[in-house]
């Protein structure tokens, strides 16, 4: 079960065409303007590009597997999930099993998938940090 805060939202509408601000290696960052339900009209400069999958491994214990990674937007090493994209023709799950086999050498006995890759952009994105 799961409870979904607030149940009220209401879908923006984009108004115009978007604004290509960058496109790379199957990646793409662009500007697109919205209209909130109240007619205030904002931009957003949002990020896509090839289907990508992220996992959340499990083990039968109970453990969460994690990997650390150099990632070059943050320039640090990060703690986070097995994740990576497709390649071309291959599902989601295969993709998810795939990028654990590869960044962790474990495999997945079962994979349960929630929902399809979503890019989130915000103009404004928190980040946490923690130890484990």
């Amino acid at each position: 079960m799961y409870v979904v805060i607030p149940a009220d939202v209401k879908a923006w509408t984009k108004t115009g065409e978007p604004q290509v601000l960058a496109k790379s290696f199957g990646a793409y960052l662009h500007l697109q303007k919205f209209c909130d339900p109240d007619g205030h009209e904002s931009d957003f400069s949002l990020f896509g590009g090839k289907n990508w999958a992220i996992i959340c491994p499990v083990t039968k214990s109970g453990d969460l597997i994690l990997v650390r990674q150099y990632k070059q937007g943050v320039d640090k090493i990060v703690i986070e999930f097995p994740a990576g994209t497709a390649s071309d023709g291959e599902g989601l799950e295969a993709t998810a099993s795939r990028e654990l086999l590869e960044e962790t050498g474990f495999h997945a006995e079962r994979v349960i998938s929630l929902s399809g890759p979503h890019h989130i952009s915000t103009r404004k994105s928190p980040t946490f940090s923690g130890r484990l």
